[in-house]
């Protein structure tokens, strides 16, 4: 697996999926995202791969967007292991986007 091709071809997939998303979880939004979640990485010694792709395909299983997360993270953890991500890579990155909402964090009003 190269990285840096799994990144660029995420890219790829998230812009053709999110581009002209009206409800403002757009491609660009993706893009200020995964600036962010670089930095916050780097400023803390995580894994960059694992932050920017969890940020990159973050949205792809957004409830406001999909009608079931579930299938969504299905398809997310299919396009990555045809990328050739390793499982445990993958593992962590479903668990990222499963738990990075509000409502994924458990937290009840």
């Amino acid at each position: 697996m190269n990285q840096e091709q799994v990144i660029m071809a995420a890219k790829d997939y998230v812009k053709a999926e999110l581009e002209n998303e009206p409800s403002g979880h757009d491609w660009w939004h993706i893009y200020r995202v995964s600036l962010l979640a670089i930095k916050l990485a780097r400023s803390e010694g995580a894994d960059e791969f694992v932050c920017e792709l969890a940020a990159l395909l973050h949205d792809l299983a957004d409830e406001k967007l999909v009608e079931s997360k579930n299938v969504a993270l299905g398809g997310i953890s299919e396009w990555l292991t045809s990328h050739k991500v390793d499982s445990p890579t993958i593992e962590h990155i479903i668990e990222i986007i499963s738990t990075m909402s509000y409502a994924g964090a458990g937290v009840h009003r």
